[in-house]
Formats: C-alpha cells, structure tokens, sequence
C-alpha cells in the first residue's frame, strides 16, 4: 500500500484527445456505464465524500493544479458528484479531458474528470485518480487497526472479567452456566452451548440470546472451540447462528478460542472439586450419605417443611447383634452386611426419600411430605424387606434384623435436634424390647398419655415449661447442642456419647424451672446471693434427668458443664482431666453459646471476638486442647458456609431432556 503520494507512481500521458467535446462527452458515458452496472456501498460513498471535503485532497489539487486553468470532478458510481475544484476554461471547443479510475477494495468505486487546456489532463487524472486510491487504502488500513485495538480491548477485558469470575465459583454446572452467558453476546450467537464429554461428566448448558424484532441471524453459521487440559479433550464450546452476520469471522474465532483457554481449568478444578466434595459427603463403604452431609439435608428439609407447612418423617434404623457378626466372622462380612442392609434401605424408599450412614451400625432416612401414619409404613416395609435379606458365609444363611425408631415433625418436635432425640429414644425402646421392631415418637394428643409412660416424653414436657418461663433457655440449649456435635464430631467420639451430648444439649439448664423469674430474667448482673441461687440449677438438674436414656454420659455432661479446667468453677470444683470429657465439652459449647446470642443486657459477639475470648479462656475456664480443636472445626464450618453462599449467587441451569442445559 502507499501511504501518502509517491510522483515515481505516476504513468506516462497514455491518451491525447483529438476533440475536447467528444472525449467529455465519451468521459460522462463512461461513468455513466460504470455507475448502471456496480452500485457503489454506503461504507465507500461515506468515505469518498469524506475525502472530497478534507483538506488534504484541496492541498494536493491545489499543489499539481498550480498555474493551470482546469477543472476536477470526482463523481462516485451511484452518480453522486462527491468533488469539485476549479472551473472549465473559457476556450471550452480547445479543452481537453481525461478520465481516471477510483478503485477500493477491488472494486471500481468512482470516475475522476479532468478538464484542461493543455495536454496534461490524462496525466493529472492519473495522478488524482492514484492520489485516491492511496486514500482510500489509507482510511481502510487506519479503520482496520481501530477495530482491532477496539476488539482487543474487549477480548482482552471478556476474558479477564470471565476469569475473575469462575474463580469463586466450584459448582461444575454453575461453572458451564457462567461461561456460556458470558459469551453469548459478545460474539452475537444465536445458542451457545457447552457440552463435557461423558469422561468429564457429559453435563451439557446451553444459552439461547434472542437477536430482537429488528435484527436477523444466519442459522447457518457455526464456530467451536475445544476444551483441552494438559492436552487432553475434555468437551467443546458451540456457537450456532451469527446475529447481524452471515457468518463468524477470524475475530469471533480468536475470541472463542481465548474463552476456551480460560475456561479448560476453571471446568477442571470444578470437577475435582466436584470428586472431592462427593467423597466427602458420601461413606466410603455404602455410598449412602454421611453423618455430616445428611445433617446439612435435615436443616434444609426442615425449614422447607416449615414453609410448606408439610410433615418430615425420619426413621433411625440400627443393626440388631451387629458387634456378633463383626466378632465371629470378621469385619469383611461385618462391611457386607453393612453393604447388605445399605441396598436394602435404598430400594425400599421413594426415589425423593434420602438414606444415610448415621453411625457404625446405623443408618438414617429421611422421609419428606411424610406423616405419622406414613412413616409407620415405610418402617414396617423395610422390616419386612430386611428379613428376606441375608448373608451367606460358611454355606449357613444368617438372617438379618433391624430395630427402627420413628419422628416426625412438627408432631413430635419443633427442631432438627428434638427430632433426632426422639427418634433416637425411640429406637432405644425398641432396641429395648427386644429389636427387630419399630417404635414411634408419639407426640400427638391422642397419644399424650403413651407418651408420659416414657421418660423421655416426661423430661420434653418440662423443657416446654423451661421455655415457657425463659425463651432464651431453649434457644440456648438448641446452639449449645449443635456446638457440643461439632467438638464431638471433630473428636471423632462414638455414636453412643454423641447421642448422649445430644440430649445433654437439650436437657442441661433443665434445672432452672426451679429458678424464681425475678432471677432468671434478671436484666442486669446478678447479686452474690442470686447468683449462688442460680448455680443450683445444676444440681436441679441433675435429679431431674437421673432416669433418662444414657444416663451415666447424660449426667457426665450436665452435671459438669460449668465446671472450670482450673478447678474454680461448680458444683464440684474439680480441675483439668478430672472433669469428665463430656463436662468439658459442654463447658465449651456453653461459653460459644453464651456469647453468641443476644441478651437484655448486652448484643451478641462476632465470631472473631468469640475466637479470641475462647482462646483466651483456654487453660484457665476451658479445656485448651478442646478450645483449639472447637475453634479450627467452626472456622472450616464457616468458610464451607461462605462457599456455599457464593456458590449460590451463579444462576442455575435449565434442564432439557433430564440433562443440563
């Protein structure tokens, strides 16, 4: 290309017109034909009038036109008069006139005439017409490289804005979503999708962008961009239809393939997360969901119960002479039978039941949208399934049996840990009976007397009173259950003493029905002789839970849990390791408590300024080994939380023939 105007250009004077008025005559016919046989587009008109008003062309005219009496017209294909300079001479019948050919892009796009009284004129229409040429390439060139500063700078800000975004988000399918919205409009595309390969997961997303009343789009037009990581194809990005295009073009594809490159890894770390996170949540031996993950479900299931204003039914299920079998034949077919009764759960339920592996030799079902009377069945099914079930070792059958117990909520119990208590006390009464039956937590008034006969439904009946005289009481008792599960199951201590913290938890300020109002909603610090009327609530309760279930672990925790590690607390004033591992859990789950929620005389505390009253307390109130492992387990509780909140914000997928789109 010639940038600028270069005279070693110019060609020689090729044509001599014998009669000025014949070869202005043959000059407009020219243009003429020209301009019937090729419209010139509206991109070069623009610029040729452009052109003809700059004043760099004046220049150049006025410079090769200097002491000449001429005329120069430059008319586009269309017929449009784009450029005028000079007049035509007096002498018209002398004049000659040359004609020059405009071209861009290829293509013939305009006619220069120029009139003079000398023999010059084909010369100067080929400098004029080369002049133009160079012009127009010139605004082509200078147009090409703005659009791809202009597409550069928005490749360039996609892909960062793209990045930064898919590295807070580790849901693969969330992942998927966010890549193909992101790139939908920028690049104009009809549909977008993502489709993994069946070895990376085969989820498939799609984004549908509607081009608008006024815009159409070439359903033809097709561009892909492949997934690798570490060289290996793990699925394929689509685009199908260019809207206000007839097809993709090499920028389109650049970009494409730019998202690709950012978006492999973010898919792969969503993968491996995604691995990571279902090993976590799933037991390694039954593939049933774990303790921990099925927790999480309960909360989720209650409050969507609560909502809905629907029952929630679960049922606890524990393997009759499990340690029999374990102790005889050895712990591989101690996994098969756990394997055994784990199938057998699964394919009794209802596809939206959920199974777990609660404990040991426990399991866990949760049964939505599901009453009393409803569970009752679905207790007496897996009873009768269970005995068709059983395990070859040695040619002889050994059958199996299962003792269940059952609640419901709201009928039986208003939060997650009241029904998991009576869920559990009465799998204990059904153990107790002799096992292989099922027993149900009848907190309904038809049953109020049948659940009197039991200690358990006793001691529920005076938590209401507590909660009736004190609010605060039973909130209290709820957050310092859930903290004393989460030091106990960071501490990996059995099934056994995590049942008995749990109704510790619920049961250990039961002692304060004794307590006079004026004192226990004292809004204010308390006197010394208050205050020795207050501790005795301890020791109230103590007396109070003497018959429960687990009574020698409940009496443990709740008898001790204001003892202090320094020996300095009460009732008993013991210190360090002779206070029993439950007391000392307590103590800890008591003080997080205590300084998590709100009271009459002063707000709660964040979590940074309980962590650092904890670790200050450790050694002298509290347990320091304790405090330390509390700490770490809530701290990697509350970033899962804040992962799953992030997780949240991510639109979710549409589903299309049961795959994600």
């Amino acid at each position: 290309m010639t940038v600028g105007y270069n005279t070693s250009l110019i060609l020689p004077i090729a044509v001599k017109a014998d009669i000025a008025g014949r070869a202005e005559t043959a000059a407009r016919a020219e243009i003429a034909g020209h301009a019937s046989r090729e419209e010139v587009s509206n991109t070069t008109l623009s610029l040729l009038r452009q052109l003809g008003q700059s004043k760099r062309i004046i220049r150049f005219l006025d410079r090769i036109c200097s002491e000449r009496v001429m005329q120069v017209q430059v008319t586009a294909n269309s017929g449009e008069l784009v450029l005028t300079y000079g007049a035509i001479p007096g002498n018209r019948d002398k004049c000659l006139s040359a004609t020059g050919t405009v071209l861009h892009r290829g293509r013939q796009t305009a006619t220069v005439v120029v009139t003079a009284l000398d023999e010059d004129a084909s010369n100067l229409a080929e400098w004029i017409s080369s002049f133009l040429n160079d012009m127009l390439e010139l605004e082509d060139e200078v147009a090409s490289l703005t659009g791809e500063v202009v597409h550069s700078y928005e490749e360039l800000h996609l892909l960062y804005s793209l990045g930064g975004a898919l590295g807070g988000v580790l849901d693969l399918v969330d992942a998927c979503n966010l890549i193909v919205q992101s790139i939908a409009e920028p690049l104009n595309a009809r549909r977008t999708t993502l489709q993994l390969k069946q070895s990376a997961g085969g989820t498939k997303v799609s984004y549908q962008l509607d081009p608008g009343p006024n815009k159409g789009f070439s359903p033809d037009a097709q561009l892909s961009a492949t997934l690798l990581v570490n060289g290996e194809e793990i699925g394929q990005i689509v685009l199908e239809g260019k809207i206000g295009a007839n097809e993709f073009d090499s920028g389109d594809g650049k970009l494409l393939d730019g998202v690709a490159a950012v978006a492999a890894p973010a898919i792969r770390s969503a993968q491996l997360y995604q691995v990571a996170r279902q090993q976590a949540d799933t037991d390694g031996l039954t593939g049933l969901l774990n303790h921990r993950c099925f927790q999480e479900q309960i909360d989720q299931s209650i409050k969507a119960s609560q909502s809905g204003a629907k029952p929630l039914s679960i049922i606890l299920a524990d393997l009759d002479s499990f340690k029999l079998f374990n102790d005889t034949y050895g712990h591989q077919v101690g996994d098969q039978v756990l394997c055994t009764v784990s199938d057998c759960l699964v394919s009794t339920v209802r596809h939206q039941d959920l199974v777990g592996r609660y404990g040991g030799d426990e399991f866990i079902i949760m049964l939505p949208d599901t009453g009393v009377v409803g569970a009752a069945e679905v207790a007496q099914r897996i009873l009768v399934n269970i005995q068709q079930c059983d395990i070859q070792v040695d040619g002889y059958s050994l059958p199996l049996r299962l003792s269940l117990g059952i609640a419901t909520f709201p009928a039986d119990a208003g939060s997650k840990h009241e029904l998991i208590a009576h869920a559990d006390a009465a799998l204990y009464e059904a153990k107790g009976s002799g096992g292989g039956q099922a027993r149900q937590a009848m907190a309904t008034k038809q049953d109020w007397a049948a659940l009197h006969s039991s200690s358990y439904g006793a001691l529920e009946g005076l938590v209401n009173t507590v909660d009736a005289k004190d609010h605060y009481t039973r909130e209290h008792s709820e957050v310092v259950t859930d903290a004393a599960l989460v030091l106990a199951g960071a501490l990996r201590l059995s099934d056994e003493t995590q049942r008995a913290l749990r109704i510790a938890g619920l049961l250990h300020d039961i002692g304060k029905i004794g307590i006079p109002d004026q004192i226990l909603k004292k809004p204010g610090k308390l006197t010394n002789d208050e205050y020795e009327v207050m501790k005795q609530h301890v020791q109230l309760s103590e007396m109070i839970i003497k018959n429960v279930p687990f009574v020698n672990d409940v009496l443990a925790a709740v008898g001790h849990h204001h003892e202090r590690y320094d020996g300095k607390g009460y009732p008993y004033q013991k210190r360090g390791e002779d206070i029993p591992l439950l007391g000392r859990i307590m103590a800890v789950a008591d003080a997080y408590s205590a300084m998590s929620m709100d009271r009459p005389y002063r707000r709660r505390m964040s979590w940074d300024e309980i962590r650092l009253e904890l670790l200050s307390c450790a050694g002298t109130q509290l347990d320091p080994e304790l405090v330390n492992v509390f700490v770490s387990a809530m701290e990697d509780e509350k970033s899962e939380k804040r992962r799953k909140k992030r997780s949240a914000r991510i639109p979710t997928a549409h589903k299309i023939n049961g795959k994600h789109e």
